[in-house]
């Protein structure tokens, strides 16, 4: 066993009431790592020495999955290995650096085009996404679970989520801090994340009931998709602008307003699509010059009106 933090008095002399202090909170650190068998690296309880710097980023689990929505979240997930942690980011607004409900919010909407909220507390409150269900024994856990565990100051409740690699362990993908970079681990045989393992939610459930052949998952969750009166899909008012093009590049046109929805077309840089109706906040529906009907973002980052 590796103890992080020690105090030696030197020379016999009784320190000053500042090293007392010191010496007592070190001792402490001491204590629990020899209660629960693992060293205290920076300050980070239950974190092994190994687990600060991984060879590879990478623990031994399956390189292939059954079921093609956990191979696209994992595949997913493991892409980012190595980016830097940085508390409060999102990189789905451009940041370079995960936290980790980012990181678990950031792969799902990638992956399988679910976006949820982000924030650890929020992805693990029982009371949202009811759908997702709860799983309190670890032999329950399903590779692509979302893992909830409670930290060393969030009072017994959730402080921190990362993504499991295999069914019943605790092989984990997730970012903990600074000193804990994006990467694989496993926890399994490690007394502190195991005692503070809360329970485990699954995001997939709602993915896989989603995602029929006629009803596309939609990201986020878009009205129905109707031409008839009373529908949620509202119609361009007449005199309203009503051509959109891209801003840069090209963006992709689809068959349904989904990420997950076939493409049908691109519409590139210095061409236009007629804008038919606004579906919801995430979705115009367009007609291009061809008279291909399709679906394209209404983000302001990738298209504007005229």
């Amino acid at each position: 066993m590796v103890v992080a933090y020690g105090t030696v008095n030197v020379g016999g002399r009784r320190p000053g009431k500042g090293r007392e202090e010191m010496h007592r909170n070190h001792v402490k650190l001491a204590l629990v790592a020899f209660l629960f068998g693992t060293s205290l690296v920076a300050g980070v309880p239950g974190v092994l020495a190994q687990d600060t710097a991984p060879v590879s980023g990478h623990v031994a689990h399956p390189s292939h999955y059954a079921d093609p929505l956990v191979q696209k979240v994992i595949d997913t997930a493991e892409t980012q290995i190595g980016t830097p942690y940085k508390w409060g980011t999102n990189k789905l607004r451009g940041d370079s650096t995960f936290d980790c409900s980012n990181f678990t919010q950031y792969v799902y909407q990638t992956a399988v085009g679910y976006r949820f909220s982000s924030g650890s507390k929020n992805q693990g409150d029982l009371n949202q996404y009811r759908d997702w269900g709860v799983y309190y024994n670890i032999r329950d856990i399903k590779a692509g679970d979302l893992l909830f565990f409670s930290t060393s100051n969030s009072g017994g409740k959730v402080g921190h989520v990362g993504i499991a690699l295999e069914d019943g362990t605790l092989k984990i993908i997730h970012t903990y801090s600074p000193k804990v970079p994006l990467g694989e681990y496993d926890y399994t045989n490690n007394k502190w994340w195991t005692s503070h393992f809360l329970y485990a939610r699954r995001p997939l459930n709602h993915v896989r009931a989603a995602s029929t052949p006629s009803t596309p998952v939609q990201s986020p969750p878009a009205a129905p998709v109707t031409d008839s009166p009373g529908s949620a899909v509202a119609s361009a008012p007449s005199g309203a602008t009503d051509r959109v093009t891209p801003v840069k590049g090209w963006v992709s046109v689809r068959s349904a307003p989904s990420t997950l929805a076939p493409r049908v077309a691109v519409l590139h840089l210095g061409e236009s699509a007629e804008r038919l109706a606004t579906v919801n906040d995430w979705w115009y529906k367009v007609r291009l010059s061809d008279g291909t009907v399709g679906y394209l973002t209404s983000s302001p980052r990738y298209v504007q009106t005229q």
